[in-house]
């Protein structure tokens, strides 16, 4: 019992099972594929070879190299939109490239700013619980609507289960290995 994790639950007539299974949490991190994508409006900004200014091609660099540790922001992604449409009308011959590139990030910004594309799906501390032998304390389980209390009662079982299978199959805990399939 010493060094388990204690995690407490509070009970109300508006708790259902999805606080027994899994959240959903803001990131604010990318992920590799939009990693990738910006990496690859970098690269093809680069390869335009249209900024003489060293401050300019420097800066980039920084960027290019915070992408590698996740450290991008807003900022920067209009500081770079800034300079595209800037160049975009001082270097007509390159006009058509460096706007689809422009039109690129401007489509990654807002894609990367939407929270609903920036929500994770996280495994909850009971399931982690379940999982690694943890403690749950449950408070106020009268509280609790019925469906949370059934789900429950399964743990008080000689043979101990908890099935969550609305979350899916993964969500099916038991003592008895055989029952799990």
């Amino acid at each position: 019992m010493i060094g388990k994790e204690l995690i407490v639950y509070q009970m109300n007539n508006d708790t259902n099972s999805s606080m027994l299974s899994r959240q959903k949490i803001l990131c604010n991190k990318l992920n590799d594929i939009e990693i990738n994508k910006f990496k690859d409006i970098i690269n093809k900004i680069n390869q335009l070879k249209i900024f003489s200014d060293n401050k300019i091609n420097n800066k980039l660099k920084i960027i290019s190299d915070n992408i590698n540790s996740n450290k991008v922001d807003m900022k920067q992604i209009n500081w770079i939109i800034k300079i595209l449409e800037k160049y975009e009308k001082k270097i007509i011959s390159k006009k058509k490239e460096i706007e689809e590139i422009k039109d690129k990030l401007i489509q990654f910004k807002n894609d990367i700013s939407l929270p609903i594309k920036r929500l994770l799906q996280k495994e909850k501390k009971f399931i982690d619980a379940m999982i690694e032998g943890g403690i749950v304390l449950i408070d106020g389980i009268e509280n609790a609507p019925f469906q949370i209390i059934e789900k429950i009662l399964g743990l008080c079982e000689e043979k101990r289960r908890l099935d969550l299978f609305e979350f899916g199959e993964k969500y099916y805990f038991s003592e008895d290995a055989e029952n799990k399939e």
